[in-house]
């Protein structure tokens, strides 16, 4: 009995420790977040690999992949078999020199096995199977344009989560800033130096350098949480992102960016398919003014007893083969409407693509004149942020020697702040508009 239960324990441990373990690597709580942090590409990996919506595309696609494997099977042949019964009140019967003889009985059991091969018709089923691969390919596109506009979305809010923190590094600068200037402020107050004004003006700074600190920590927290949501992780779960904010200057030529784009955006990809798709449906249209060819072999069995293995009238089995050709010659011109149906949706594609194409060189030239002139407002912002840094140094020695004023010292921090500010944001606005010049291009 020992040995029994060792067993049984035994195997019920191994038996269960694929699912214990299968579920502790889709806990949310893990995420595939690891103690060294997330990096910008372990992110976009992540999201591929979660996203629901991506999800509902590959089902798309693979649902489109069926529909096309039907269309090639409607060209090959197939094999079906059939059993009946018929009951006659009055059994069939001829005369013979005046004799009534019988042919046939009044119950008549039949089975048939038929092979049946379509071999022409008007090129219709090949064109249905050339549309079906073409929504195969379209559903393709769709999804990689899916994964694309996740890919940018993420970008754009780790590059945000990035920017919240940085800003809340330099509110917390600047916090350490006017609790210094304030300490100051109080010295000289309590030597008689400086009003109660320039006091109580420094301490009004201070209360609001701490309000905009909470600010960007709440915006932190939500920036965190938008991410967590495209991770399909738990918005409470912790994230610790590796990359920090970085200016690196664009190089590319506009007109070379233009050439890759019409060739590679899937959007564009998934217009020409179909384009190529509403050609296939015309031809298919038109296939309805040529006949149909089918070929059939059969082989039957008759009897009048349920097995089918007694007919004392007749044949007991025979085999046949059927070349049949249906031409259909009058339909009240459905054919011409199938074909001018199929027309008006070729043109529609063609000039949905010749749209999308304009729009892609519009979307293009716009994202990459953002990236310039983002490139710009950093170099800017950068410049404004080293005279900013000196003039709040200036001031602040000026202030301790009694040459400036109070207002002098918070009006060089504020202006210090802000400029820490304007230039944080703007190497984000430049990180950003590469994330969608990049997908403007089609790529992630």
């Amino acid at each position: 009995m020992k040995i029994s239960a060792t067993l049984i324990l035994f195997g019920t441990f191994f038996f269960l420790l694929p699912t214990v373990f299968g579920l502790y690597l889709i806990s949310p709580a893990k995420a595939g977040v690891s103690d060294e942090g997330l990096s910008l590409d372990h992110c976009i990996d992540l999201a591929l690999k979660r996203n629901l919506k991506l999800l509902q595309k590959g089902i798309e696609e693979k649902g489109a992949a069926a529909q096309k494997n039907i269309a090639l099977k409607d060209l090959l042949p197939r094999l079906s078999t059939e059993y009946g019964y018929t009951g006659r009140r009055d059994a069939n019967t001829i005369s013979i020199f005046g004799r009534k003889t019988r042919i046939s009985a009044h119950d008549n059991y039949e089975w048939r096995l038929t092979f049946s091969q379509p071999l022409f018709q008007g090129g219709t089923l090949w064109n249905l199977y050339r549309a079906a691969k073409f929504d195969e390919d379209i559903s393709g596109a769709i999804l990689k344009q899916a994964q694309n506009d996740l890919a940018r979305q993420v970008k754009e809010t780790y590059f945000t989560i990035l920017e919240n923190q940085a800003l809340k590094h330099e509110a917390e600068a600047a916090l350490r800033r006017l609790e210094s200037h304030l300490s100051d402020a109080r010295e000289f107050y309590a030597a008689g130096i400086v009003s109660r004004t320039d006091l109580l003006q420094s301490k009004v700074e201070l209360a609001q350098a701490r309000e905009n600190l909470i600010r960007i920590r709440h915006n932190l927290d939500i920036s965190k949480e938008r991410l967590n949501l495209l991770l399909h992780t738990a918005l409470d779960q912790p994230l610790v992102l590796t990359t920090r904010l970085r200016f690196e200057p664009f190089t590319g030529n506009i007109s070379r960016l233009l050439g890759y784009a019409l060739k590679n955006r899937p959007g564009i990809k998934a217009a020409r398919l179909a384009v190529r798709k509403a050609m296939c449906m015309v031809k298919a249209a038109r296939g309805g003014y040529f006949p149909r060819v089918d070929l059939t072999a059969s082989y039957i069995k008759q009897g009048i007893t349920p097995d089918v293995s007694d007919n004392p009238f007749g044949d007991h089995d025979m085999a046949q083969i059927m070349v049949t050709a249906k031409w259909e010659l009058w339909s009240w011109g459905q054919t011409r409407d199938r074909i001018e149906v199929a027309r008006l949706r070729l043109e529609k594609t063609k000039a949905a693509l010749d749209d999308m194409i304009d729009s892609a060189r519009f979307e293009i030239r716009q994202a990459f004149l953002q990236v310039k002139d983002a490139e710009e407002g950093v170099r800017v912002a950068r410049a404004a942020l080293e005279h900013a840094r000196e003039n709040f140094e200036l001031n602040q020695e000026r202030y301790r020697q009694q040459i400036a004023t109070s207002t002098d010292v918070l009006d060089a921090q504020a202006l210090l702040t802000r400029s820490e500010t304007n230039y944080l944001s703007a190497i984000t606005r430049h990180l950003i508009a590469k994330a969608r010049l990049t997908y403007a291009l089609g790529e992630r």
